[in-house]
């Protein structure tokens, strides 16, 4: 009887790797359909992870591989948030100043009454 059940717990988790594949596949044919371009999707975990660019645009949706809902989905521009901490030019790394202009963008109060030049004085 052992056996059996074994058996059985088996062909249901083939059952839902094999369902959640045909999800995988479906979602890559319904973005593509939808004009996205550069089209990632994988399944791991027991979700289903899909990367996929438009005019643009990022888009990125998690699913329930088992159930098919949707746990997550966000949008946004190219490949970065615009607030990253690196030495571009945006102005929303208010934790550094580590971008090109001469303003002091570490998030401090302005009216405190000092200059934000970057200097010392």
């Amino acid at each position: 009887m052992k056996r059996m059940t074994t058996f059985a717990g088996l062909l249901v988790l083939a059952a839902t790797a094999a369902q959640a594949d045909d999800r995988a596949d479906q979602l890559a044919r319904d973005l593509a359909g939808q004009g996205f371009s550069q089209i990632e999707v994988e399944t791991a975990d027991g979700r289903i992870k899909a990367e996929a660019k438009r005019a643009g645009q990022t888009l990125e949706l998690v699913y329930d591989a088992a159930t098919g809902e949707l746990l997550r989905s966000e949008t946004g521009r190219g490949g970065g948030r615009g607030d990253d901490d690196d030495d571009d030019n945006d102005d929303n790394d208010d934790n550094d100043d580590d971008d090109r202009d001469d303003d002091d963008d570490r998030g401090g109060d302005d009216d405190n009454g000092g200059d934000d030049d970057g200097d010392d004085d």
